[in-house]
């Protein structure tokens, strides 16, 4: 599929909106942060899969937040009580075990990226529950 489903977009603009309420800020990263901790700690298969992908949607031209996306399978990174969450959005609740898996893998770069703790969000559920879960599993 190239494009991702218009309920994954809707979903994730709506956790996102989410998020603003409970005052959650954005972190940021430029691509040149990013490539420098992917070609560190990412497989290089990985890599050059998404990085295909990317430029041919992007050219060039390739946006952070799709890099984030693609290469480590986080959808947004945000400051939230003190401490700074990797968050892989879904709505398919069977998808949430693997995504997990995939995550605890990845875990040196995100730790390079300085992210604390990580997890995934399942749109539509309680998503303070969920942030608080993630925070005490990372204690």
């Amino acid at each position: 599929m190239l494009y991702p489903s218009i309920a994954a977009v809707m979903a994730e603009n709506s956790v996102r909106d989410e998020l603003v309420v409970l005052k959650a800020k954005p972190v940021h990263f430029d691509l040149k942060s990013l490539t420098q901790v992917a070609s560190n700690y990412i497989s290089a298969h990985r890599v050059v899969i998404a990085e295909d992908y990317l430029i041919q949607i992007y050219g060039l031209d390739i946006p952070p937040s799709e890099y984030l996306d693609r290469v480590f399978g986080l959808d947004v990174v945000i400051q939230y009580r003190g401490w700074k969450l990797g968050l892989d959005i879904t709505l398919n609740e069977d998808a949430v075990k693997s995504k997990q898996q995939k995550q605890q893998g990845l875990r040196p770069a995100y730790k390079a990226l300085g992210i604390d703790a990580w997890g995934v969000i399942i749109a539509g559920q309680d998503l303070k529950t969920q942030l608080s879960q993630i925070i005490r599993g990372a204690q």
